[in-house]
């Protein structure tokens, strides 16, 4: 088993981000933006190549940034996801083959990777997502993603006082390629979310770190 991370971090305006950077070399982790770190299990790890320097990439403990081997990565969508919703799953993952020039989400079914929806709630922090993903070393190896809250608080098209469903996906599915936040609130990479529809363009800096960690 490798490591895995868990990040809840697209929040609400005004919410202060909590931020842990806690990966252990080889190790089982938990992290979220609380303040909550589990360590399950630790063994022996080989050395791998030097850190690199692309920017905007979470990093192994190494300093490699995280990334897949292989595309298209796959996603399945759980029952319980509001089917109303379920065309901004397909429209994000699409902008993200546009912009890259490449399929690199795939949904279908049965996949290892799946869309959750949790209806208890926004989390205590005023996150909207939650991404987890497993790795090797610097491999990325499998990857969820849940988005919380009621099927009121989001739409496609979304009025002032609800949350651009398709933004929060595009951030998610940002985070399952490895990126980090962005420093640009005009960002959808950003930590935090406002109301109402949300630029959905991907920025350059995107792009120009994820070409880098996959030499695209």
């Amino acid at each position: 088993m490798g490591s895995a991370w868990l990040t809840s971090c697209l929040t609400r305006p005004r919410m202060k981000k909590r931020n842990l950077v806690s990966l252990l070399a080889f190790s089982f982790i938990l992290i979220t933006c609380g303040e909550n770190t589990e360590k399950i299990k630790t063994t022996s790890e080989p050395s791998e190549p030097p850190p690199d320097n692309c920017p905007q990439m979470k990093k192994s403990d190494s300093g490699r940034s995280l990334r897949w081997s292989n595309f298209p990565i796959h996603f399945s969508i759980a029952k319980d996801f509001p089917p109303s919703l379920r065309p901004a799953l397909f429209t994000a993952a699409d902008k993200w083959n546009k912009a890259l020039g490449r399929t690199i989400f795939e949904i279908t079914t049965n996949a290892p990777n799946i869309f959750y929806w949790e209806r208890k709630g926004i989390l205590e922090d005023g996150a909207h997502g939650r991404t987890r993903a497993s790795y090797n070393r610097s491999t990325l190896l499998t990857a969820s993603i849940t988005i919380m809250g009621t099927e009121t608080f989001y739409s496609l098209d979304p009025y002032f006082y609800q949350y651009d469903i398709e933004a929060v996906i595009l951030h998610e599915l940002g985070h399952v390629l490895g990126l980090t936040h962005s420093e640009n609130k005009k960002s959808f990479m950003y930590h935090e979310l406002g109301m109402g529809t949300i630029d959905k363009t991907i920025s350059q800096n995107e792009l120009s770190a994820l070409k880098c960690a996959y030499a695209l």
